[in-house]
Parts: structure tokens; C-alpha cells; sequence
């Protein structure tokens, strides 16, 4: 897996889920934590804190084949590959004891002959290639990425398969149906940032999967090590330079148990006093901060987030932001308010079809109520906003049109433009 880039290095991680089957009638199903010691004779199979499974080197080659850059671990199951040049594409593997870890075709949890679900041969195998992105000082080049909100419980199919636990998070089986399964073929290839949400934390859930979030994301590893890229424990905020012209900044929305008198973490001292630090100046054209619960919504679940409204949108406005991405919600919705546009996407994995009735508090111009992931191009002075709610036959993406609140059709892309002249500061945020 891929789990982090910069324009000089890359986080490389690998790992292994164990699956049983108890009788040949029966489907596979996946060994959960607490049987891994017994049946498999480990106690953890990914994440920082993963047991080592042999000596371990990764090597990154150029284009020609030539290997640039190596790292050996028999310690752990993740490492940086330092000394990479900017805005080069890559090949990688991985060798474990001599074999090549994760090589050849691969099994996915797909659709069998009974209706259900079982492990299988795809047909598919890796393909283990990246892109460095290109230095802080140097003008950001076209860039796509996709914002994915509320993923749901992935390719967990139904009980028959009964697999996971208590789905919570808490265990790393968990993760398999919703995480790795789903995205593992992306995961290869491109690194996921997160944002912290109601159900990764006690604000929903029963337990804080705090723990669990920070090993499996690498947490540690990633935001603690940069001065100044972040802000960490409790609470997770961090912010990520493209280049020279675009900075994206996670902000924790969650609430805050740990201290007096802040019911969020962007509340607390030290947390806020990184937030405006951030967005002190307007020096970077697309500074586009990222949370799960958004400032303006509609419902129907949801309304206008007082706190975020009264204590982030006036650090936005210092900074120069344009565009706001959040989730939490369940449907998609464009907000405009004073030359700034909100959006949620929140319904990567679970929808929520009833309208939302306060259109007006929020000042939605565009929602829908579909499944959908968002995709984000950002080109110049424009970015374009375009959700796709799934493949057509050819394998193109189906784009998913929305509507106003008079009941007019909308398509993609809903475009954002700045055309400021945006004085432009030296970064070394990488």
C-alpha cells in the first residue's frame, strides 16, 4: 500500500489478511483478531504496530527499470523510501525473505453462484506505480483527486457471510470489508488522507477507535515528524502542499472530551493556535480545508454547524479560501456564501433519499440525493467539481446530475473560479 507521497518520498506499507474456511460447503471467512494468535500464530497482520513477517526491502525504479532508491526492515511492516525526485513516476515492489510480497493474481470477495459473496481468483493483480508530486516552490500542474465522504461498510455483504465483528473499527478485521477491500487496487497507487468523523470517534460509537485510526492510517509516522505540518493528539490536523498553489488542510470536527471549556478540537489551545496559524495569509490560490461535518447543511439529518461557523469561517476568510469539502451528511450539496463554496459529499457508502427542508438557512444552490464519490480538478484558476455515481458499460463514469432548489436539472461539472492574483510565499510544507 501507498500510504503516503510527498515530491522527495513515499510511505510504503504491507500486510495480510487470513481468512478460514471451516467446512468445503462453507464460504470464507475472515480470521478475527482475537483467533489470529490461535490459528495463525500472530497477533496483528497490518498497520504500524504489525508484527514484522521476515526480512523485508522495498525498491523503487525509474522508468529505464533502475533501481533509485532501497530500504530494508526486519523490524516492522512499513518504511520510507527517501531521495526521490519531484514530479517523476515510479515503479515499486516489495520483497519479503526473498519473494515478492502481494505478486500475481489476487482474490476479492465477489459475487458467487448461491447469491452471496465468497472469496475468489479476480484476475487481477497489483499494479505498483506512483507519481511523486512536484516540489513546494514550483508551480502545481493539473491535479485530480477524489473526495470521499462516508464510505459505508464496503463489500460486506449480508450475514450469511458473518464475518466481521461488530463492524465498529475497533479491530483490524474490520477494516478488511469497508478499507482494504474496496480500495486496495487505488490504495496501491495512491495515498489516502483522512479526516476524523463522528463514528472514529466516542461522539457516536461506543469506544474511541482513536488507537486503530492512528496505526492503521500510520498516523505517527506521516503528521508527527514535519515542523509545522501538523497538529496532533487528541485530534488530528494536518495540511498537505501541491506544489506551490494548492494546500489541502484536514480539520477535526469531532468533539473534545479530554479538555475544559473546548467542545471540539478545533477549539483547543494548541489546535487553534495551529489553525490560524495556517490561515494567517492569503498566499496560496486553492488553500482548500477538509473536515467530516460541514458548515452549511441542508439536511435532512443535519443543519448549519454553529461552531465551525462562528470559529473556522473566519480563519477561511483570512486564509483566502474558495472551496470547503466535508461529509457527514448523506447526499450531495453545494453551499455559496460570501464568494466561498461548501461542499458535502456524504454519501460514499450510505444515502439518505429524503429532501432536505432547509435549503434556504443553508444556502444550498445544487443537491441530490444518489450514492456518489467527488471528483476534484483543479487546473489554473478553476476547479471543477464533478461526483460520479458509478460506471457505465464502457467503463466510463457515469456523472450525476443534481438539482436546484426550484427543481432545475443541474450537470457537472460545477465549476469554481479565482481569478485574485495571489502573492506567492517559499513553502518547505511537504
Amino acid at each position: 500500500m501507498l500510504a503516503d507521497l510527498a515530491h522527495d518520498r513515499a510511505l510504503v506499507t504491507w500486510g495480510a489478511f487470513y481468512f478460514v474456511r471451516y467446512h468445503p460447503d462453507q464460504r470464507w471467512a475472515i480470521v478475527e483478531d482475537a483467533d489470529l494468535p490461535e490459528l495463525v500464530g500472530r497477533r496483528t497482520c497490518i498497520g504500524t504496530e504489525a508484527e514484522p513477517f521476515g526480512d523485508s526491502t522495498v525498491e523503487v525504479a525509474d522508468a529505464s527499470g533502475a533501481v533509485v532508491a532501497q530500504v530494508s526492515t526486519a523490524e516492522r511492516a512499513w518504511a520510507w523510501v527517501e531521495g526521490l525526485e519531484p514530479d517523476t513516476e515510479y515503479v515499486y515492489r516489495v520483497i519479503v525473505d526473498g519473494e515478492e510480497w502481494g505478486a500475481g493474481e489476487l482474490w476479492d470477495t465477489l459475487p458467487d453462484r448461491r447469491g452471496g459473496y465468497d472469496l475468489m481468483p479476480s484476475g487481477r493483480a497489483y499494479d505498483l506505480r506512483f507519481r511523486t508530486w512536484p516540489h513546494p516552490d514550483d508551480p502545481t500542474p493539473r491535479l485530480r483527486f477524489v473526495a470521499l465522504g462516508d464510505y459505508g461498510v464496503g463489500v460486506r455483504s449480508d450475514s450469511e457471510v458473518g464475518e466481521l465483528g461488530d463492524h465498529s473499527g475497533g479491530e483490524d478485521d474490520d477494516w478488511y470489508s469497508s478499507y482494504y477491500a474496496p480500495y486496495r487496487y487505488v490504495l496501491a497507487r495512491v495515498p489516502f488522507f483522512p479526516a476524523i468523523g463522528n463514528h472514529d470517534t466516542g461522539d457516536t460509537e461506543l469506544s474511541d477507535d482513536g488507537r486503530q485510526l492512528e496505526d492503521n492510517f500510520h498516523l505517527t509516522q506521516r503528521f508527527r515528524s514535519t515542523a509545522g505540518r501538523s497538529s496532533v493528539g487528541p485530534g488530528l490536523f494536518y495540511r498537505l502542499r501541491y506544489g506551490r498553489d494548492v494546500e489541502l488542510v484536514a480539520i477535526d470536527t469531532s468533539l473534545d472530551s479530554s479538555s475544559e471549556g473546548a467542545r471540539r478540537h478545533f477549539q483547543t489551545g494548541h489546535h487553534r493556535a495551529w489553525l490560524e496559524e495556517v490561515f494567517s495569509t492569503d498566499d496560496v490560490r486553492w488553500r482548500i480545508p477538509f473536515s467530516h461535518h460541514p458548515a452549511y447543511c441542508a439536511g435532512p439529518s443535519h443543519v448549519n454547524d454553529e461552531d465551525i461557523c462562528e470559529d473556522l469561517i473566519p480563519l477561511f476568510g483570512k486564509g483566502g479560501v474558495r472551496l470547503v469539502l466535508a461529509g457527514h451528511e448523506h447526499n450531495f450539496q453545494i453551499s455559496e456564501v460570501d464568494g466561498r463554496t461548501y461542499v458535502i459529499s456524504g454519501a460514499g457508502g450510505k444515502l439518505r433519499e429524503n429532501p432536505p427542508q432547509n435549503l434556504e438557512a443553508a444556502c444550498t444552490t445544487a443537491w441530490s440525493g444518489q450514492c456518489h464519490l467527488l471528483l476534484v480538478e483543479i487546473d489554473g484558476a478553476e476547479a471543477r467539481l464533478t461526483p460520479v455515481s458509478g460506471l457505465l458499460p464502457d467503463g466510463s463514469p457515469h456523472l450525476m446530475t443534481a438539482m436546484s432548489p426550484q427543481g432545475q436539472v443541474l450537470r457537472p461539472p460545477f465549476v469554481v473560479t479565482d481569478s485574485r492574483v495571489v502573492p506567492r510565499s517559499v513553502s518547505t510544507n511537504t
